[in-house]
């Protein structure tokens, strides 16, 4: 802060004239700082390819894990499928007997699929926290 008298609080006083300073140092100083923007701008394209790369690796890679437990949760589908035509061809069975099968194996299914789920959910909100820290 200036005071009256031209100086600053507690410092030399302050020259009413500008500071001569040699051109060439002022545009060598200026090209310095567009080679430092440059390079910070090169720094963040290789950051951002190399996140976009990466996001891409892990999408493939889930996509990869929900097909493979898909066809699990459609083998589940046809091992219903099955069995609830093997018992509705035997007369012995009650529909009691039937419900409770199918309901065995649609818990298994719904047991896989949720499963599923989670690691898919796990998997982009681990990585979503780890991007964050």
């Amino acid at each position: 802060m200036a005071r009256d008298d031209g100086r600053r609080c507690g410092g030399p006083p302050i020259p009413n004239r500008p500071i001569d300073v040699p051109q060439g140092d002022v545009v060598e100083a200026a090209a310095r700082l567009a080679r430092s923007v440059a390079e910070v701008e090169a720094a963040l394209h290789t950051a951002e390819r190399a996140i976009e790369a990466d996001a891409r690796a892990r999408i493939q890679a889930l996509r990869k894990d929900a097909v493979k437990q898909l066809a699990v949760v459609h083998e589940y589908t046809r091992e219903a499928s099955s069995l609830l035509s093997r018992l509705s061809t035997a007369s012995s069975c009650s529909w009691g007997d039937l419900e409770r099968a199918a309901d065995a194996v649609l818990s298994q299914a719904r047991a896989v699929a949720d499963a599923m789920v989670e690691r898919i959910r796990g998997a982009v909100v681990d990585d979503g926290d780890e991007r964050c820290h």
